[in-house]
């Protein structure tokens, strides 16, 4: 397991890189990190995102964001000229570029293509109709939306062109990712990818397995994901994923899940599972209910699942977010299969001795976190502290945490923009 050793890391996307791609300041950020002594460089999911932008509401489980490409890559290999900016339209000059190059620059890519054909070539079919029609994949005709053979044998035809050269913009994204995880493995750096359990209802993955999630005749979700009220949303939360038929992935030993774990593991040494807690029960929410409020708790075959995985990859190196209202069922199956729970700093002084995220009371089967998306920066929430519970924090910390804090927020403002660093959040 990656997380034997105690390390630390950094939670960092990288579009919050200079110029958001995965060029020159990826690259510089791993040295950074090295330099550093930190092994452990921790993304949110890197898959296309819908027109939310979310990275945990994209078009597919499998593809990544062609924007992330840096396009001197493409520059590089002689497939477009110096200067082009990224844009997709680089993209397309660049696949005509490595059509001429000929057979031994066209090797790698065919290479790529087969190997991941069990979900590129639906992700290119899907990406391409959907630009076309410009709807959800549930409003297509029923030709497409139902996946008839003689409507998808038609849209290939009329799509061919665009199928390749979304192919293609996988090919390069998938490459230059790689190549920047080899590097980092390389300086000792580990990459931590992040799963959401659930997935858009407008993606590859519903449209080319319908029958995996609860769908009716009409591709119309029956149920849909969220939690249920709390202390924090009175309304609960109505997130819209469709939910999984279970049963659906029983008979089929999990398949889908392997297969999306095995992209996973390709592409990152060790995975956050966001909402771990849908393993073991789901909030099922009526798809005509417009809060959360009246869904209930539908039984999960986590233990069936996570034994899937185990024997598909003996390691299973996950992590497991559970967060908020977890009960011991959870716990019990997080812990039988020696799975990483998360603590976070932030929400450790709240007066209360046996607090699980108070630092001294941290479970050594965790990683911890400064915080999360929902927080202040650490020096934020440490400067709103009363300062009881302030004077408290470096004793439970351990040595003298505010004062290099305060030390090193110095030294980096002193160093002026032109050597700014990207920002990111401490992992542990």
């Amino acid at each position: 397991m990656p997380l034997a050793d105690r390390r630390g890391g950094v939670l960092l996307h990288p579009t919050s890189l200079p110029g958001g791609r995965l060029g020159p300041a990826a690259y510089q950020f791993v040295d950074f990190l090295a330099a550093a002594g930190i092994t452990v460089w921790q993304t949110l999911p890197l898959n296309p995102p819908r027109q939310t932008g979310s990275p945990y509401d994209c078009l597919s489980s499998h593809g990544l964001d062609p924007a992330l490409a840096d396009p001197e890559w493409l520059v590089q290999r002689g497939w477009i000229e110096p200067g082009t900016q990224a844009n997709p339209d680089a993209m397309r000059r660049a696949w005509q570029g490595l059509r001429r190059a000929g057979a031994t620059d066209r090797e790698g890519f065919d290479r790529f293509v087969t190997e991941r054909a069990h979900w590129l070539d639906d992700f290119a079919l899907f990406s391409a109709l959907r630009e076309s029609r410009q709807t959800g994949w549930w409003l297509w005709p029923p030709t497409l939306r139902d996946r008839s053979h003689s409507g998808l044998a038609k849209a290939v035809t009329r799509q061919g062109q665009r199928l390749d050269e979304i192919r293609f913009e996988q090919f390069v994204v998938y490459s230059q990712w790689l190549e920047l995880k080899a590097y980092a493995n390389h300086r000792g750096v580990l990459l931590f990818g992040d799963m959401p359990i659930y997935v858009a209802r407008d993606s590859a993955d519903v449209w080319s397995r319908p029958d995996l999630f609860k769908l009716d005749d009409k591709a119309e979700p029956t149920f849909v994901a969220g939690v249920p009220p709390d202390y924090f949303a009175a309304q609960g939360q109505r997130w819209g994923n469709p939910v999984y038929r279970w049963s659906a992935h029983e008979a089929e030993q999990f398949a889908w899940w392997r297969a999306r774990l095995a992209t996973a593991m390709e592409l990152f040494d060790l995975m956050r599972i966001d909402h771990f807690r849908g393993f073991e029960a789901c909030w099922e929410i009526p798809a005509e209910e417009p809060t959360a409020r009246n869904g209930q708790w539908v039984a999960a075959p986590g233990d069936a699942l996570l034994r899937a995985l185990r024997e598909a990859f003996p390691k299973l190196p996950l992590v497991a977010e559970n967060l908020g209202v977890i009960t011991e069922s959870v716990e019990t199956l997080r812990r039988r299969y020696s799975l990483p729970g998360m603590v976070v700093l932030q929400f450790g002084f709240d007066g209360h001795a046996a607090n699980p995220h108070l630092p001294h009371n941290h479970d050594p089967l965790s990683v911890v976190y400064s915080g999360t998306h929902d927080n202040d920066t650490a020096l934020g929430w440490f400067s709103s502290l009363d300062t009881t519970v302030r004077d408290h924090v470096p004793d439970e910390a351990g040595g003298d945490v505010v004062g290099r804090v305060g030390r090193a927020a110095q030294r980096a403002a002193r160093q002026g923009e032109d050597e700014r660093a990207p920002s990111a959040r401490p992992l542990a």
